[in-house]
């Protein structure tokens, strides 16, 4: 596997994630506004009369936290970005994952892809990224329970 498809396959893997994560933050957003509006009756009856206008407010606010989160993300969508993002989390590649994207017919190449074969890029980067979806996941499944009680 060539230096480019490694991270072609990372940029991949981190805009799935990225998007898991929007959704996740949205939809426990959406939740929790939900809830709390619930909650909010149970002090002041009738406060969730308007019905239409809470889910509203609800899916509002869990849209402009994904699209929030989803901005966030951009950056990602460059390859040369992903490659930085790669070289940031080994150092031992001492930018040869770079320097073999940005000079790919240089004669040198081949043993900076030797070097990058050597890296386990795709622990490196599930591990990253399981540091990334676990608290949206575990707040999602909160705001979940909270909305069922």
């Amino acid at each position: 596997m060539t230096a480019r498809e490694r991270v072609a396959r990372t940029q991949r893997l981190i805009g799935a994630a990225a998007i898991a994560q929007s959704l996740a933050w949205g939809f426990a957003c959406t939740f929790a506004i939900l809830a709390a509006i619930s909650f909010g009756s149970l002090v002041k009856p009738g406060f969730d009369k308007h019905t239409e206008a809470n889910l509203i407010v609800a899916v509002v606010g869990g849209s402009m936290v994904a699209g929030w989160f989803l901005w966030k993300a951009r950056r990602f969508t460059s390859v040369d970005r992903v490659a930085l993002w790669i070289e940031e989390r080994i150092p031992d590649l001492q930018y040869s994952l770079v320097t073999a994207l940005e000079h790919s017919d240089s004669p040198f190449t081949r043993g900076m892809e030797a070097q990058v074969e050597q890296q386990n890029v795709g622990g490196v980067t599930l591990a990253a990224l399981r540091r990334k979806l676990g608290p949206a996941i575990g707040v999602l499944a909160a705001a979940a329970l909270l909305l069922y009680v």
